[in-house]
């Protein structure tokens, strides 16, 4: 829930770290504008006493109230954890404290008249909790009639997530006018506007670029930073205000002895002058752990201390996370290839390698196109925010991506909101041997998550989004809550996971995972054998040339582009023409 002095709109925790993250503007209930605050001040409104002696340590005992621990994801992002946004206040009773409110800054704060023979500006601020209404118009207006004013509809944004108001009457020549009283028509096209001096005449419609000011205005308190970037004019309800970057983890359990409930502890002491080499620091700490209900050896503890070490170093290491590596031990697990105790004990992630027998279709077999097939009865994923960007899909580096969430660099004791979804899944390996590239297919291309896919890969993505909507016409879930996981590994592996990560703590309902029982899944098969060869927009469809910008080819929202909340890419790495030509 985000609030800002008396309104107050709702917001579901997920959007939180995704679509209404940190800097997203979202509409309130009060029909205002606003951009979400950053997480400095998240933590200031947090609903502990002000007093200054107990609210470091109140705010710590609150946060951990809300912890995620994701190793994997923690390594990923450089934080030693996770904190999931707050939600509704019902969800609060059993702590017995007061909501907490993600605080929201009114933006754009450029307002037009809404009479259309007036249309003159004027500026709110960012408390400003409803409607501002034209100075001009309520002093002037016939029968005492005032007139409200209404945020502008554009502003400037660059690629680094810096935004800010219109310069418009940096627009209009110096004659000697100061255009302190001017007025704003947007026409059919809000993209350019025309502005005009009241009291001088001069009239000039907007159209450029700026040099970007560096404005963070969603983060308060700060000053600008230098940003070398051009501004760009955009729409305040256009898709390009605000492009989320998340990471996110299929859990998958460490084959190791480490306990998360050990680490807790041993993070809650202060281990700034515990020495190894000093045998009484270690028995003493081997007595306070067994007290603490964790009796373990000496051998085990110091293995704990370790992890607990190289944890806290990671926040100092300058070292990429590598996602290959990630993505490679999560296919590995899921196909069956790699096996340990742990697996076997998990609550969160259990699954099934499917024998290949028990299927009777043409794509499916040991040399034929699908030659693996697991049914992911439960899987848990963890979602986190570690920045975004405008304007264009882009990945900030983690020290851009933190200080647009915060506003400063990473300290020691940081976090980053996330929250953990747990589902069902199907999971597929594809032989690459039998995908014939087209030609040009793969230019400059280079592994990772936001760079361009392999073509046997974009293959892989283009049948994942077929098969998607397949499964939604029969798994009981709406398409916008399947998603797709696409590894295109290096040592020239592909395959995809198509999932539901929409269930409770115990998992889903099964509709989708009972899916891949034989007999039902060659029949979603056959449907996207059905969809490839034949679009609602063909022959403009298919004919398409490929977008090298968006790394898109035969694909529109008629067959393969689905709502951005199913793709991790955005859209991006499609081509039906690919599917066409390799399957019957």
């Amino acid at each position: 829930m985000a609030k800002r002095k008396n309104f107050t709109t709702r917001i579901k925790r997920g959007d939180l770290v995704l679509t209404s993250g940190v800097g997203a503007l979202i509409r309130t209930q009060s029909g205002v504008f606003g951009l979400v605050g950053s997480l400095a001040d998240w933590e200031s409104t947090m609903p502990v006493k002000p007093d200054p002696a107990t609210i470091a340590s109140e705010r710590e005992d609150f946060l951990r109230r809300l912890e995620i621990r994701d190793p994997e994801l923690e390594d990923a992002c450089k934080v030693p954890r996770f904190i999931e946004p707050p939600s509704e206040p019902d969800d609060f009773d059993w702590l017995h404290v007061t909501p907490w409110h993600v605080p929201i800054f009114r933006f754009p704060l450029t307002e037009v008249c809404s009479n259309w023979q007036c249309q003159r500006v004027t500026m709110s601020s960012p408390g400003d909790p409803g409607r501002v209404f034209c100075g001009y118009c309520s002093t002037t207006g016939k029968k005492g009639r005032r007139f409200s004013a209404v945020q502008s509809p554009v502003f400037m944004v660059c690629t680094k997530g810096h935004l800010d108001e219109v310069p418009f009457r940096a627009v209009l020549p110096r004659a000697g006018c100061s255009h302190a009283n001017i007025k704003i028509s947007f026409g059919n096209n809000p993209r350019f506007p025309n502005i005009k001096c009241v009291d001088c005449g001069a009239n000039e419609r907007f159209d450029g670029e700026y040099d970007c000011t560096g404005r963070r205005p969603w983060i308060s308190k700060v000053s600008d930073e230098e940003c070398s970037e051009k501004m760009h004019l955009v729409e305040r309800t256009g898709v390009n205000t605000y492009f989320p970057s998340t990471k996110s983890s299929i859990h998958i359990p460490a084959d190791s002895n480490i306990d998360e409930r050990v680490i807790d502890w041993l993070n809650r002491l202060d281990l700034r002058f515990f020495s190894l080499a000093n045998e009484k620091n270690v028995e003493t700490l081997c007595e306070d752990a067994a007290l603490a209900g964790f009796p373990l050896g000496r051998d085990a503890l110091l293995e704990h201390v370790n992890e607990v070490e190289r944890r806290n170093k990671r926040c100092e290491s300058t070292e990429e996370w590598s996602f290959e590596a990630a993505r490679a031990n999560e296919f590995d697990v899921l196909a069956g290839h790699t096996t340990f105790p742990a697996l076997g004990r998990s609550r969160l992630l259990q699954f099934r390698v499917r024998s290949l027998d028990e299927y009777s279709h043409s794509l499916i077999g040991h040399d034929k196109l699908i030659t693996a097939v697991t049914s992911v009865d439960v899987l848990t994923e963890t979602r986190a925010l570690d920045g975004f960007s405008r304007y264009k899909p882009d990945s900030p580096s983690q020290r851009d991506g933190f200080r647009l969430l915060w506003g400063f660099d990473r300290p020691k004791n940081s976090w980053l909101p996330a929250y953990r979804l747990h589902g069902e899944g199907i999971f597929f390996v594809l032989n690459t041997a039998l995908i014939t590239p087209r030609p040009n297919d793969g230019a400059n291309h280079d592994k990772g998550l936001r760079t361009p896919l392999s073509p046997e890969a974009t293959f892989a993505h283009s049948f994942a989004h077929l098969f998607m909507k397949e499964l939604a016409k029969s798994c009981g879930y709406q398409l916008p809550s399947i998603r797709d996981r696409v590894y295109d590994l290096a040592d020239g592996r592909v395959g995809f996971l198509t999932y539901t990560a929409e269930g409770d703590i115990v998992g889903t309902l099964g509709g989708l995972v009972r899916l891949a029982e034989p007999g039902l899944l060659e029949i979603l098969l056959d449907g996207v054998i059905a969809a490839s060869r034949w679009c609602g927009q063909d022959p403009v469809c298919i004919e398409k040339t490929h977008s090298v910008s968006r790394r898109v080819g035969a694909a529109c929202h008629q067959c393969l582009i689905l709502p951005e909340t199913c793709c991790e890419r955005f859209n991006s790495d499609l081509d039906r023409r690919g599917l066409r030509s390799n399957l019957p």
